[in-house]
């Protein structure tokens, strides 16, 4: 399989030549610049080189003189390739010894028929010097001497016939008539030659604006890519928004709960201190109830006392109205103890509805 080398600043140029070279059944080597292309020369020996004419850093011109000054690249092919091709361009072209100069975009197969022969022209036995092709000389009118007078002072004089006058005078007339003709040539040349320049500039221009519509095209391709990106944002932006209202509505509801802990908190707060209060009273209270309590028992061994002193002796009646009157603030201790006892249970019970334990939801 032959190896191709193609160098061109171009990445659409590089892709359309590759796709063209390889159908053709060749091996392809691109390179994005004439330094690319120089050290893959340095490196490897391609059966054919294609360079772009105009690169930034080194010129086709540049990449076909460095083929044809290395003795094992001098024989290979070099086809240069350019938007634009004047008489200038084919000059130095022929200065540096290329092969082919070929116009840019391509048309149709022309790359692949022009690299195809060029590869066959190369693989074929080089013939030997040919000689420059014989031009037909036009027949010029002969002028016969006439009959000759006798010389005067050294002086031979020639007379023309009639035949060879009016011979004489057609190829005047031919001359003018071809003088015209060549002013008429000349003129249409150089209409040609402005019309041709002009074709090359709008080629040109063409190929300028060809490059920048790709350009354009590219542009449109990430401006579109920007959109979607942009149309996913605003539809990403909308769900964060939802998501931040419904966290927002969360935020003040769990505010709201929090106060209303706040508040549930304070309210504990009172409630523990007049529990804690209430339950110094209480055991206050207890302990009152355990005095009254031992009050009590003693009055009833006072009064089992008193029974007893009853039964033995009828001695002690002086003594009895000490004891009755004993007996009368007894029961007076009772009556005041069980009016405190009701008082303590009517406190218990609301320090029992004070306290009850209060938990939040």
């Amino acid at each position: 399989m032959a190896k191709v080398l193609f160098a061109d600043d171009s990445v659409a140029v590089r892709k359309v030549a590759e796709r063209l070279l390889t159908s053709a059944g060749l091996e392809v080597t691109l390179a994005a610049s004439g330094e690319e292309a120089l050290e893959c020369l340095a490196r490897e020996r391609p059966d054919l080189v294609i360079s772009d004419v105009l690169m930034q850093d080194t010129s086709g011109f540049d990449v076909c003189t460095f083929v044809r000054a290395h003795a094992s690249l001098s024989a290979t092919p070099v086809m240069l390739v350019s938007g634009v091709v004047n008489e200038e361009i084919r000059r130095q072209a022929a200065d540096c010894r290329a092969d082919v100069v070929l116009k840019k975009p391509f048309q149709g197969n022309s790359l692949q028929d022009r690299v195809l022969e060029l590869l066959a022209k190369a693989s074929q036995p080089e013939a030997g010097p040919e000689g420059p092709a014989l031009e037909s000389q036009p027949a010029t009118a002969s002028l016969a001497p006439a009959a000759a007078v006798a010389p005067s002072e050294g002086v031979q004089l020639y007379y023309l016939t009639e035949e060879q006058l009016r011979e004489y005078h057609q190829a005047v007339g031919r001359v003018a008539e071809l003088e015209a003709m060549l002013s008429g040539e000349q003129t249409r040349s150089a209409e040609l030659t402005l019309q041709m320049e002009r074709l090359e500039e709008i080629a040109q221009r063409v190929h300028q604006l060809e490059g920048l519509l790709a350009i354009e095209h590219a542009r449109s391709a990430e401006l579109l890519d920007m959109v979607t990106r942009l149309e996913q944002g605003t539809s990403r932006v909308a769900e964060l928004e939802d998501l931040l209202a419904r966290e927002k509505a969360r935020s003040a509801e769990l505010t709201q709960r929090v106060e209303g802990f706040a508040e549930i908190e304070n309210r504990l707060g009172d409630l523990e201190r007049v529990f804690a209060r209430e339950h110094g009273l209480s055991e206050e209270w207890a302990r009152e109830i355990e005095r009254l309590g031992q009050a009590e028992q003693k009055v009833k061994e006072l009064e089992a006392s008193l029974a007893r002193a009853e039964e033995k002796s009828a001695r002690l009646l002086e003594r009895v109205g000490m004891i009755e009157g004993a007996f009368a603030q007894a029961n007076a201790r009772a009556e005041e103890m069980g009016k405190v006892l009701t008082e303590i249970a009517r406190l218990a019970n609301r320090a029992g509805e004070a306290v009850l334990p209060i938990r939040p939801e």
